[in-house]
């Protein structure tokens, strides 16, 4: 199965090449969408697959993070509201993805202010990216989690989780425009085009 093999192999790119595999897996599952349905319950075992770990390439330390998690809630998010089935776990993760990482990295020479940022971006994209399988499968139980989530200073989370929060339920359109009219006024021009151009399609009243 391409997806769930962890086999060790004594090559040392071979762990590489699996993980080329599983994503090239879920890429293709995602393009196939709502058909893809019954591979939902393989593609919910790699969501927790967030671990942070470091790689020595060429004698240069560099953070490597869990992507499996990322690309199988883009799977998700591909497959949308035929993959509710992982609407209980997508919901955990997130609600999960909040807490700091309870190992840090050891045995590795970066400088730990070095390992920390890596660590927080790489956090807030998994999150963006459950945000985002969360919004195109359009459960509302939901709901709670991203109105959680979006008081998360950092602009593109608050973004996909607005977009999310209204792909739901349309009736949260005073909700999503108070979260976004910030961000429009903002000193990051991409985070505040986005926002504006959302506001656009978003009404002031549901």
């Amino acid at each position: 199965n391409a997806l769930n093999d962890t086999r060790t192999a004594s090559s040392p790119r071979a762990p590489h090449l699996q993980v080329s595999v599983r994503h090239a897996a879920l890429r293709a599952l995602g393009e196939i969408g709502a058909k893809a349905r019954p591979a939902v319950p393989e593609i919910v075992i790699l969501l927790p697959r967030t671990n942070f770990a470091i790689q020595s390439a060429f004698g240069v330390n560099s953070v490597l993070d869990g992507s499996d998690g990322r690309e199988a809630c883009r799977a998700l998010a591909a497959i949308g509201p035929a993959a509710e089935l992982a609407v209980p776990m997508l919901r955990a993760m997130l609600k999960q993805s909040t807490e700091p990482p309870s190992e840090l990295l050891s045995d590795h020479s970066l400088p730990a202010s070095t390992v920390t940022v890596h660590v927080e971006n790489a956090r807030r994209a998994y999150q963006v990216e459950l945000v985002r399988a969360l919004g195109n499968i359009g459960n509302r139980e939901a709901l709670p989690e991203l109105l959680s989530i979006v008081q998360v200073p950092h602009y593109e989370l608050q973004i996909a989780t607005a977009t999310a929060i209204w792909q739901i339920d349309r009736k949260q359109s005073p909700a999503v425009r108070a979260i976004l009219l910030p961000i429009k006024s903002s000193n990051d021009a991409n985070a505040a085009a986005l926002a504006n151009q959302l506001l656009n399609n978003i009404p002031d009243s549901p």
